[in-house]
């Protein structure tokens, strides 16, 4: 009530608003009483940076998707650290871009002048992640692509007598899509052990809450079914990368990481 009256705003729209963070993990609430979760924090320091180059990309490509961009930044960055000379990070979920170019541009891949001109006709920061950057393999846009590119290229990798890792970081509202499953099929029948799955479970889509769009849950039990080692990780992913690598290696089999945040 007394920061409604102090800020003017509804009281609906405030308890509405509450639990759209506390549904994206970024806060709880009980018996009246609100805490920030370690996520939330991430996300505020981000916010609070002047200004930050997450969001500073994300305007320049006409500021959508800085919730999934958020939500995967740590993933990305896990996933840079982790990955060997050779081996591939494939971001399927390409519109989470302003995350993939501030990463690229941390690890000095890229530079700012090109930051400052993204999205510009003549630049190659576009609103998905284009072939000819650093870190990627295709072109990446329509959504449920990305596994089934990373099959081919674990495949050849194996016939070819090479020790190449495949990451694929996938949103949990790509999951809708059903190449995605039939993929996951394929790199269970092959037994791509090679192939590290990494859901980003943030909870939200384009259309709104994944649970209300299309039930993703049991998500863990539906990559089991398909064959596949099926993990569920919070707060660092490299640890939890790490940990997949270690199992996919031990078991020859592929594993999913599930990432909740």
């Amino acid at each position: 009530m007394e920061l409604s009256s102090n800020t003017g705003i509804p009281l609906s729209t405030l308890k509405l608003n509450a639990r759209s963070l506390r549904d994206m993990g970024l806060i709880t609430y009980r018996d009246g009483r609100t805490a920030i979760t370690e996520a939330g924090a991430f996300i505020l320091q981000l916010l609070e940076s002047e200004p930050s180059m997450m969001s500073r990309i994300a305007e320049r490509l006409g500021g959508n998707h800085m919730r999934s961009s958020i939500s995967c930044y740590r993933i990305i960055k896990a996933v840079l650290k982790v990955k060997r000379e050779g081996d591939v990070l494939i971001l399927s979920k390409g519109h989470a871009a302003p995350a993939f170019y501030a990463a690229l541009f941390e690890e000095g891949m890229i530079k700012a002048e090109e930051i400052e001109r993204a999205g510009l006709p003549e630049s190659r920061l576009q609103a998905h992640p284009e072939k000819g950057l650093p870190e990627v393999v295709f072109s990446s846009g329509s959504l449920g692509q990305g596994l089934s590119i990373a099959n081919g290229i674990a495949l050849a990798a194996r016939m070819d007598g090479i020790n190449r890792k495949v990451f694929v970081i996938m949103g949990d509202g790509e999951l809708d899509e059903g190449q995605v499953w039939e993929a996951a099929a394929t790199t269970s029948s092959h037994k791509l052990s090679n192939v590290i799955a990494i859901v980003d479970r943030n909870g939200t889509q384009l259309s709104g809450n994944t649970e209300v769009v299309k039930q993703k849950e049991p998500i863990s039990a539906k990559w089991a079914s398909f064959g596949w080692i099926p993990m569920e990780g919070s707060g660092s992913p490299e640890i939890h990368i790490r940990k997949a690598i270690e199992i996919a290696e031990r078991m020859e089999r592929p594993v999913v990481l599930i990432m909740r945040s």
